[in-house]
């Protein structure tokens, strides 16, 4: 196979470091001046990692990518999409039990918009938030009640980071190839498998198939991961992408009379248990510019958690 190592550790390289256009000229780049064995040209028809689901894929040219394995928090899922290079997606919420093992660490040094947040433990003094974390008696429930900054914490910490969304002036790029596109979002391309359709599930709601209002549990709230147990997609492999806990992304709009972030308003997504089934869609979300977010980014909610995402392993 041409050069197809070669490429993929060099596309992966540019996803790093470049913006969403600069990415695509960087591999039309590659396509028309070379990255083959010997200095050949790669062929104009060898495509790049741009598959549909899946762990490992090879594209018929070689170029490979898959999910790490050794980072912290939930097992990953690969999301692949038409509009750029392939990703990866918790498999679940962030669960108490994960964010034990975050506590008891050193903690990270905080986001810039997160100076004032002191305290990474999740907050027992918030309404409904006063039994939510235990670790012990409920290792597998989402951890919830944690702020913005708590979420963003753990994802780096994990080796990982809290979904993106592009900006459409560009001054954000994320992870997207088009950055110009509003929805040029990590979670909702993995929720909606890529705009297929409007529910993880498929394009209609169905009423309790989801941890939502009318979602039958034995005890009220939220609950243990994949007790949905067909709450499944976008793409295969992800769970609770529905109701449960609604999720903290960063696509965040600062605000102009918080001078510490503290009231910068940020978006989380999918609904939560409390929620109508009509309103858990991966598309009942604020676009990337919308400043009427959710949340402000110090806010606590009983039903808010949120997973994390990463960038796949080209080899």
């Amino acid at each position: 196979m041409r050069g197809s190592r070669i490429c993929g550790e060099r596309l992966a390289r540019q996803r790093y470091g470049a913006a969403g256009s600069a990415l695509i000229g960087g591999m039309l780049a590659l396509i028309a001046s070379g990255c083959g064995k010997g200095g050949a040209a790669m062929d104009a028809a060898t495509p790049v990692d741009v598959g549909t689901g899946g762990d490992a894929i090879d594209l018929g040219g070689g170029v490979h990518s898959r999910c790490p394995t050794d980072l912290a928090g939930p097992e990953l899922v690969r999301v692949g999409w038409a509009g750029g290079v392939a990703f990866c997606i918790d498999s679940t919420e962030v669960t108490n039990a994960h964010y034990q093992k975050f506590l008891m660490a050193p903690p990270p040094p905080p986001g810039p918009r997160c100076q004032w947040n002191t305290a990474l433990a999740p907050s027992t003094t918030a309404p409904g938030c006063q039994a939510t974390f235990d670790p012990i008696g409920r290792p597998d429930h989402p951890v919830v009640c944690v702020d913005w900054c708590d979420a963003e914490a753990y994802c780096r910490w994990a080796g990982k980071h809290l979904c993106r969304a592009g900006s459409l002036d560009g001054a954000d790029p994320g992870p997207v190839v088009h950055p110009v596109a509003a929805d040029g979002s990590e979670w909702i391309i993995a929720c909606s498998n890529d705009h297929a359709t409007a529910y993880p599930y498929a394009n209609a709601p169905e009423a309790g198939r989801c941890v939502d209002k009318k979602f039958l549990a034995a005890t009220p709230g939220v609950q243990p991961v994949k007790t949905a147990s067909t709450c499944v997609g976008g793409v295969a492999g992800l769970y609770d992408m529905s109701g449960n806990a609604s999720e903290w992304q960063n696509n965040c709009a600062d605000a102009k009379a918080s001078i510490d972030g503290k009231e910068d308003s940020c978006d989380a997504y999918g609904g939560a248990q409390s929620s109508d089934y009509v309103d858990t869609s991966c598309l009942a979300a604020t676009s990337a510019t919308d400043i009427a977010a959710h949340f402000t980014r110090a806010q606590i909610a009983a039903d808010n958690g949120f997973r994390c995402c990463a960038d796949a392993v080209f080899f």
